[in-house]
């Protein structure tokens, strides 16, 4: 992170930007528009995908070198302005225009490989020991975006780092052709598009089918179940 007298001299981003200060393997990434959020869905992950780029974050990769990024989005409110009431019924707080980006970092931590044992290495201490090259702060993102500026119909951007748990039910949402708080509609398990980096020279970024089916959250077919996805 940078040293508090940099970051004073850096201006501001146009759009206001918040963060829950957390580290996690799991970012939610709320982003507020002036315009109706499918047409710029595309412009705006694209923004996504080369703060993921930053050289803050190049540390991050898996024990063979791949960097773990894994990315989807869809549209939370589609609309053109903020909505402040409908028939009558004051929204608190108003619906602004919003997409999700839903990014996690890494597949499934396998306890047996990444345990922590007392310093004599005979005893397991912590069979779910912090992986720091799989996690991200949240806050890391406000000195990235301050790099890089986001699109100018950008509003505002809330990146919070979450848990498995919430993460496993913005996923399934994200997803889903019939989702229950999202306005956009999912391609469903294993068909909607996933964003991941190449570890190659190139560095690209592919759109692949999701694999939420390797990230080993306890639960989650119990969730496919309830969208539908699986038996």
């Amino acid at each position: 992170m940078l040293p508090p007298e940099l970051i004073n001299i850096i201006p501001d981003p146009p759009c206001k930007i918040r963060t829950n200060g957390k580290i996690s393997s799991n970012l939610r990434i709320i982003i507020r528009t002036e315009c109706l959020p499918s047409s710029c869905q595309g412009e705006v992950v694209q923004w996504v995908l080369r703060c993921l780029e930053d050289k803050r974050l190049e540390h991050i990769k898996d024990e063979v070198g791949q960097y773990p990024w894994h990315v989807v989005s869809n549209v939370v409110n589609e609309q053109e302005g903020v909505e402040l009431e409908e028939d009558g019924a004051h929204f608190d707080p108003p619906r602004y225009p919003e997409l999700v980006v839903a990014v996690r970092i890494g597949q499934v931590r396998d306890a047996y490989e990444h345990h922590d044992c007392d310093d004599d290495h005979l005893v397991v201490v912590d069979e779910n020991a912090p992986c720091p090259e799989l996690e991200v702060n949240a806050d890391v993102f406000k000195e990235i975006v301050r790099g890089v500026p986001p699109p100018p119909f950008i509003t505002a951007v809330g990146v919070s780092a979450v848990s498995d748990e919430f993460m496993m039910r913005l996923w399934s949402e994200i997803i889903s052709p019939i989702p229950n708080t999202l306005d956009g509609q999912g391609k469903g398990y294993m068909c909607h598009p996933m964003w991941k980096r190449e570890r190659f020279e190139n560095k690209k970024w592919n759109a692949i089918r999701e694999t939420s089916c390797i990230f080993g959250w306890k639960g989650y077919n119990a969730v496919l179940r309830y969208h539908g996805f699986i038996q």
